[in-house]
């Protein structure tokens, strides 16, 4: 009976926490797909070129 418990919630664990993982990966699929499709180019030229900006300081 204990080994029962125990493994139902063993795998109520790693049914939850795969869920989480496929949720992680569905997430990153679509940023990479909105990547591609040109929809977040700009926020990430926008990034570098500020952050060139904060350590390389213009030699006006």
């Amino acid at each position: 009976m204990l080994a029962m418990i125990f493994s139902y919630f063993l795998l109520k664990n790693i049914s939850s926490r795969s869920i989480e993982v496929l949720d992680e990966l569905d997430n990153r699929f679509i940023s990479y797909s909105d990547i591609l499709e040109n929809k977040k180019v700009d926020k990430i030229v926008d990034t570098r070129t500020q952050s060139s900006k904060k350590n390389f300081p213009s030699p006006d």
